[in-house]
């Protein structure tokens, strides 16, 4: 019975009326099946696999032989990409004005990519409409970039015009309409992005491009007469990069403080071991040492004492593990210090142990560079300061940050002075 439903749900494959043969049916269904995250590779594998265990014999045989390439799987996945990106299009250039306009660069691998958001009210709701993930950036400069955006904007009107072409006056503007010109710059009436100069100056030249959008749209004379009410235009920072901006002020100010008082003497002890000794004056460095050092799993560090100083806590603090420290790697955000101190504050105590046992020991620079800087209360007081810093504000403060229930947005915190907080 199981064999006779899965027989009658079975569509062919090919059926010859395109150039590739392949099915409408099947060609959204291999669509649905990479817009999952999977790979064009995965995703045929899979089906592979599958057809073995729902199709009767000489079915799956032919399911397998009718089968697409890998090639034409993957060429899916950029068919979805464009899709989306279609669809995004027609909604913002549905929308009467654009909220926020969010952008985010980051560098993968070495390469420099771009990420921009949109936040829309359409039928009563507001939501994120993303535009683009991941795009490459030719350069990070804040020029190019804006540039970037430009081009990407130019290309998602000149998508939306197809669309409407190809629905015809009769349904271009019920199921593609175009408010307020459509997909251009004009429409934004804020910014977020993150705290670096680079993307202050984004920010700054965005508005001005978004004036000169206005004037193309609505004419010089026009667009200068509007008032600002007319036409805001709200610049707003990252929560949580302005969160961590503290923290960068307070890492700037302690290393200032560690030169004044131990820049010399590490110095001068670094000289003496003959640069055998990597003594600096710097916190989030001694931080970085410490993981390296004891981190035990993925990522472990070869010159690292992980397995050597996870043993010896079996075995002399059974109550404590290592387990929890990684090689520093959640130092995407500036208070990644912060919590990193949290978690190494109870190993200082069988680290110094640890440290002292392994004196007999071959020499190894990272372990004896911890040693010299572990016996200064100045690096035991930092962490313990991070750790308290993590505990009594910045662990709650990052929740609230990124929490989804906080019903306070950017326009009604700007609204009151944080002296007074709203009724």
């Amino acid at each position: 019975m199981h064999c006779l439903s899965c027989r009658q749900a079975w569509q062919p494959i090919r059926t010859g009326k395109k150039r590739d043969g392949i099915s409408p049916e099947f060609e959204a269904f291999g669509r649905t099946v990479v817009g999952s995250g999977c790979s064009g590779r995965h995703a045929r594998d899979t089906l592979l696999l599958a057809a073995d265990y729902l199709l009767i014999e000489n079915e799956a045989t032919q399911f397998k032989e009718d089968l697409p390439t890998t090639h034409w799987f993957a060429r899916q996945r950029e068919a979805v990409g464009s899709e989306s990106f279609a669809f995004a299009c027609l909604e913002l250039a549905a929308c009467e004005n654009i909220l926020q306009w969010g952008f985010d660069e980051t560098s993968l691998d070495g390469q420099s990519t771009f990420n921009q958001w949109c936040l829309v009210r359409r039928a009563g709701t507001v939501g994120i409409i993303t535009l683009e993930c991941a795009g490459i950036l030719p350069s990070s400069t804040a020029g190019e970039t804006v540039e970037h955006v430009k081009k990407t904007w130019e290309r998602g009107r000149a998508c939306v015009d197809l669309v409407r072409a190809e629905l015809g006056p009769e349904l271009q503007d019920i199921l593609a309409p175009v408010t307020g010109g459509g997909l251009m710059l004009h429409k934004i009436f804020g910014l977020m992005h993150d705290t670096c100069s680079t993307a202050n100056c984004v920010a700054d030249l965005m508005a001005m491009t978004r004036d000169e959008s206005g004037k193309e749209f609505y004419g010089a004379e026009e667009w200068d007469g509007k008032c600002n009410k007319a036409k805001p235009m709200f610049d707003f920072l990252c929560g949580n990069h302005t969160r961590n901006l503290l923290a960068v002020r307070f890492e700037k100010r302690h290393d200032a403080f560690l030169e004044a008082e131990l820049g010399e003497a590490l110095r001068a002890a670094r000289t003496a071991t003959g640069g055998r000794a990597r003594l600096e004056c710097s916190g989030t460095h001694f931080l970085r040492s410490l993981c390296k050092l004891t981190h035990k799993g993925y990522g472990q560090y070869v010159k690292g004492d992980g397995d050597a100083f996870s043993d010896f806590l079996e075995k002399y603090y059974p109550h404590i593990s290592n387990g929890g420290l990684s090689r520093a790697d959640y130092s995407n955000r500036q208070d990644w210090s912060l919590e990193v101190s949290f978690e190494l504050f109870p190993l200082l105590e069988p680290l110094m142990d640890y440290e002292v046992k392994t004196l007999l020991d071959d020499p190894n620079i990272l372990r004896d560079s911890v040693l010299i800087q572990m016996e200064c209360l100045y690096f035991e007081a930092y962490v313990h300061v991070g750790a308290i810093m993590w505990r009594v504000v910045f662990r709650e403060l990052r929740g609230l940050t990124n929490s989804k229930g906080l019903e306070l947005t950017p326009m009604a915190l700007n609204r009151y002075p944080l002296s007074r907080p709203p009724l």
